[in-house]
């Protein structure tokens, strides 16, 4: 599966998944890395468990991760709990919500490209 990157920032694109340049500067809970999604405008938020897998097996691709514990959107079926995985390992597994963990946001992919004609950006839905 390849990676792409635009725009000077290199945020890194799958499929129809892009992924936000860093980590958040600080871990934090499951409320506050949703909250901290959201702050960055755009449609930036928490990727589910499933999309967070994906970021792990692309992750040197991606780079900056760590090997940290990354939150996901997913919810457990335990009360008060969701999924993360380790990225030093790729464990995945459920955690207390009130714990703190690192956080990486990711979004539904714009597709960019280059008109040929006039050599500007544009956006192609």
């Amino acid at each position: 599966m390849g990676w792409t990157s635009h725009k000077e920032q290199a945020m890194k694109v799958i499929t129809e998944l892009e992924v936000y340049p860093t980590n958040a500067p600080t871990e934090m809970t499951w409320d506050e890395a949703n909250e901290y999604c959201a702050s960055l405008g755009g449609g930036w938020r928490l990727p589910t468990k499933e999309e967070l897998n994906e970021m792990y097996l692309n992750k040197d691709e991606i780079g900056e991760f760590g090997e940290n514990w990354l939150w996901s959107s997913s919810q457990s079926s335990i009360g008060n709990y969701a999924w993360n995985q380790n990225f030093s390992n790729s464990n995945q597994g459920s955690n207390y919500k009130s714990l703190s963990s690192s956080v990486r946001a990711c979004r539904a992919f714009t597709h960019l490209s280059i008109d040929p004609l006039e050599g500007k950006n544009g956006i192609h839905e």
